[in-house]
């Protein structure tokens, strides 16, 4: 049994989808199960993961409330990591009570302290 943090990567840009999940997967204390597009098609296939945490990277101007609740019902018991690609992201990652947030410019060791937190609080709930 594997003591990694084990993370689905949960966006619409590939390109960034891929970065995240090949940063992240680089971490000796991380295993990126899968990645998939954001949405339905996304929540359909973090199902399938049973991932420790999404990091879910909502495009700019959605509904961020909703788009969390979709992965709220869908694994309970995941962390989730909310990716601020814009400022007025986080006010609605806030709001819809992810576990932690990041922003475009956090550095990465930032980033990497805020997956690990996540997995922490949603362990001690």
């Amino acid at each position: 049994m594997s003591d990694k943090i084990s993370v689905h990567v949960a966006c619409d840009h590939e390109v960034l989808r891929k970065c995240i999940a090949a940063f992240l997967d680089c971490h000796d204390q991380i295993e990126v199960r899968r990645t998939s597009p954001e949405g339905t098609r996304g929540v359909a296939e973090v199902t399938k993961t049973q991932a420790q945490v999404v990091v879910l990277v909502i495009p700019a101007y959605e509904d961020v409330a909703k788009h969390v609740s979709w992965y709220r019902d869908a694994l309970s018991d995941a962390a989730i990591v909310g990716f601020c690609l814009i400022p007025e992201q986080a006010g609605g990652f806030r709001e819809a009570d992810v576990d932690d947030l990041v922003h475009t410019h956090y550095t990465a060791n930032e980033f990497l302290e805020a997956v690990k937190r996540a997995v922490g609080n949603r362990d001690k709930n």
